[in-house]
């Protein structure tokens, strides 16, 4: 039996926070909840001069922006962030950090900002305005997935293992609070990921991925955007995806010896500090 249509929430007296709002994705959401008459929006990032120039944007449209600069690769950030601002209904974390260097290569400050940025920052933010959301009977969880967490990258080992974790933790979360009125929602933009696109116009592909996505979260869907229900990353197509890229990364990482043959030595290999 196909579940009825849940009706669309009303923002108009809701405060949401978007990390990561500078730029790609994080501009689209700001925009769209925008639309949607949303309360009062949080925008914060490290970016001082675009946050800015969206708060005054969506200013003159009428929203009631605030902005807050804040580094969340450093240790505290999140307790800093959950006193500044206590009272949020919609929570959308789309900080994102990755970089394209091998694990062995990177600079292992590189690896711990990564955890921190795409990881303990959701968790940070989530258990601190879920207990608010839960009292008051309604609240919403959007978070950023990525197509590294069904098919993990090369060169990206640490970055797509995040991605998974993102996705897990969505999915539990969506699980554990079903019929306690706060909304959890998984977002795929596909390759339009943040900072893919600096200033994205209203009218771009992208803008209608985010739009859309709002939608379908507001409507309770538990995911949207490009391969959430279709297309390449889902069902059979994602399977086989993924088989394929260990079969091929089995005979990258296996060469030269018998049978199956003998990992690469890398212990050898010169390691190098740069990132990206």
């Amino acid at each position: 039996m196909k579940r009825p249509r849940r009706e669309r929430r009303d923002l108009s007296r809701h405060r949401a926070m978007v990390t990561g709002a500078s730029s790609g994705v994080g501009v689209c959401l700001a925009r769209s909840l925008a639309a949607r008459s949303i309360g009062e929006l949080m925008l914060v990032d490290w970016q001082r001069p675009k946050l800015e120039r969206l708060a005054a944007e969506l200013a003159r449209g009428g929203t009631t922006c605030q902005v807050d600069i804040v580094d969340l690769a450093l240790t505290n950030s999140v307790q800093d962030l959950l006193e500044r601002e206590p009272d949020i209904d919609l929570l959308v974390n789309l900080a994102v950090f990755g970089s394209r260097v091998s694990v062995w290569k990177d600079d292992p400050a590189s690896l711990r900002r990564m955890i921190q940025v795409n990881c303990q920052v959701l968790v940070g933010l989530v258990d601190g305005y879920l207990p608010r959301m839960l009292e008051q009977g309604y609240g919403g969880l959007l978070m950023l997935g990525s197509a590294a967490a069904s098919l993990p990258q090369p060169s990206m080992a640490v970055y797509s293992a995040t991605q998974a974790f993102v996705g897990s933790f969505a999915a539990a979360l969506k699980a554990d609070l079903r019929d306690s009125g706060v909304r959890v929602h998984l977002l795929n933009a596909g390759h339009a990921e943040p900072g893919a696109d600096q200033a994205p116009e209203p009218t771009s592909s992208l803008a209608r991925i985010v739009d859309d996505s709002v939608n379908a979260w507001l409507c309770g869907k538990p995911v949207s955007g490009p391969g959430a229900t279709g297309g390449f990353f889902s069902g059979p197509a994602r399977v086989a995806a993924r088989v394929g890229t260990r079969a091929l990364l089995r005979k990258l990482l296996h060469r030269g010896g018998p049978g199956h043959g003998a990992p690469r030595d890398i212990s050898k290999t010169s390691h190098s500090n740069s990132f990206q």
